[in-house]
């Protein structure tokens, strides 16, 4: 492959890990607060478990909040920073800013393996522009820099998908070694997708299945080396979510509520609609098109590939409904498939432009430059402007003025941002929409406040958004209970004294 290839791929690496950086230090609330705070009280938690020395009150206080926290996955992500943390020094301290370091890394080990990938399906210019897709798109961007798994489990099944079409292209009579490596390569692979993300063993299935329909044709399920391959994937996953993680509890409670009970979704259009503006919004709508025209000409291999690939998403889809049409990060499992797709068409659609060379390239030159300038601009506008520090500082100095006693609180992302900044526990009161998913109906209010507000102190109401919305909750506080304290962006009520009681 020609120099220039690799040359250029260092400049997208340059640049796709300079955007990752900037602002570095912000808080990360502008991206899924609700999952980034998840896994930052975590990793917040086992820092303070693993370091030595003496806690301070303030400090058992955010164990006791770390420990809240469920845990759906195991927690290497979270775990990983706060090693790194430890090891940078007792004056360096717990920084959220870490995993956005680790985040870049593996990105970059993505691109990589996208690079190499489409290069094997297509040329070394139709990988570079799949590559630059990867780096590039601004959802790619943010999702990129979260705290959270998800970004290393697409990193892995891309490697999965590397090491699955190369073992399925290797004469095993001729190189035995490494047709074994390869299978066992694909395989840990695959399986450390889905320990890091159970999902993520859906996706490294459908992917290893199809390298296995390109290598063995018809008779793939008939063969040992699939079906051995198949298992040294699962099995491990199986151990771990089925032996190690439920000590926690939280899986049967996700796989209740979220999966079984979010079944019956799937027989509402709502849901479609919501998924396929999750996908438009996540990838582009003509992004998406291209990639889907790049699956259909492709090669062979591409286009089972591709099947594999599709096939496990409408598994994960019919698992995950709700979560894929309300949630943008869980499609960044389809993010590999669409850039390798967008490689496949840009190879399809080379010869188009033989009839007038100078004016294709011309107009690929004007169309890559604005390919690269717009995302990266839009997206280092968003940053800067974006309001992250000061709402931390909020919730900072709302922690210092709030009194003491148990509270209920309407605020964002189930009050997680509020919990780590303040070093408050409250108990989240559920949003018009989480209402409305699980069937809370306005006649139901007097017993859903008891519920939820019951035994209570104090309602805070940072969302004031939502807070509109809600009129039987803003009407019912407001006639119910005094306001004991307001300021920029929340209403504290006292719920100890209600207004009747005062009379």
């Amino acid at each position: 492959m020609p120099r220039r290839y690799w040359l250029l791929f260092g400049l997208l690496a340059i640049v796709g890990v300079g955007i990752r950086l900037y602002h570095l230090t912000d808080p990360p609330l502008a991206f899924h607060p609700t999952r980034q705070m998840h896994s930052a009280l975590i990793s917040r938690q086992l820092y303070l478990t693993w370091r030595p020395g003496i806690t301070t009150p303030a400090e058992a206080e955010q164990r006791f909040l770390g420990n809240r926290m469920a845990r759906y996955e195991p927690p290497l992500f979270e775990a990983l920073v706060a090693k790194t943390c430890l090891l940078a020094g007792k004056h360096f301290g717990f920084h959220l800013w870490v995993a956005r370091l680790y985040d870049a890394l593996f990105w970059l080990l993505g691109a990589l393996g996208v690079f190499l990938l489409a290069r094997r399906l297509t040329d070394g210019f139709s990988a570079l522009l799949a590559t630059a897709y990867w780096w590039l798109l601004p959802f790619a961007i943010y999702a990129s820099r979260s705290f959270q798994p998800d970004p290393l489990m697409t990193v892995l099944l891309v490697w999965t998908a590397w090491a699955s079409l190369a073992w399925a292209e290797t004469d095993a009579s001729a190189h035995p070694r490494r047709f074994a490596a390869l299978l066992l390569l694909a395989t840990g692979l695959g399986a450390s997708a889905g320990v890091v993300k159970v999902y993520g063993i859906i996706f490294a299935a459908g992917i290893f299945t199809a390298a296995a329909w390109l290598r063995y044709h018809t008779a793939w399920w008939r063969k040992a080396a699939f079906w051995g391959g198949l298992a040294g994937m699962t099995v491990p996953v199986l151990a771990v979510y089925g032996l190690i993680m439920p000590r926690h509890g939280a899986e049967a409670e996700f796989l209740q509520v979220w999966v079984v009970r979010m079944s019956r979704q799937l027989l509402s259009p709502k849901i479609y609609g919501g998924w396929l503006q999750q996908l438009n919004e996540a990838f582009g709508g003509g992004f998406l098109l291209l990639a889907l025209l790049g699956a259909v000409l492709g090669n062979a291999r591409t286009r089972v590939l591709a099947l594999g690939w599709g096939v496990a998403y409408g598994v994960y889809g019919l698992l995950v409904p709700f979560h894929l049409a309300t949630h943008s990060y869980y499609q960044l499992p389809l993010l590999p498939l669409v850039s390798i797709g967008l490689a496949a068409a840009v190879y399809a659609l080379k010869p188009l432009t033989r009839a007038a060379p100078r004016l294709g390239k011309a107009a690929l030159a004007v169309g890559l430059l604005a390919a690269v300038v717009y995302p990266l601009g839009i997206t280092a506008w968003q940053m800067a402007t974006c309001p992250c520090r000061q709402e931390a500082q909020t919730y900072i100095e709302l922690g210092e003025r709030l009194p003491e006693g148990k509270i209920v609180a309407l605020t964002p992302a189930y009050g997680y941002p509020l919990m780590y900044y303040s070093n408050r526990t409250v108990d989240f009161w559920p949003t018009s929409r989480y209402q409305q998913v699980f069937d809370y109906s306005p006649e139901a209010f007097a017993r859903l406040f008891s519920q939820r507000a019951g035994g209570h102190d104090y309602f805070l109401i940072t969302d004031l958004a939502e807070f509109a919305r809600q009129q039987a909750l803003r009407h019912y506080l407001s006639t119910h209970y005094p306001i004991v304290m307001e300021g920029e962006g929340f209403i504290l009520f006292d719920l100890r004294h209600p207004l009747k009681e005062q009379s």
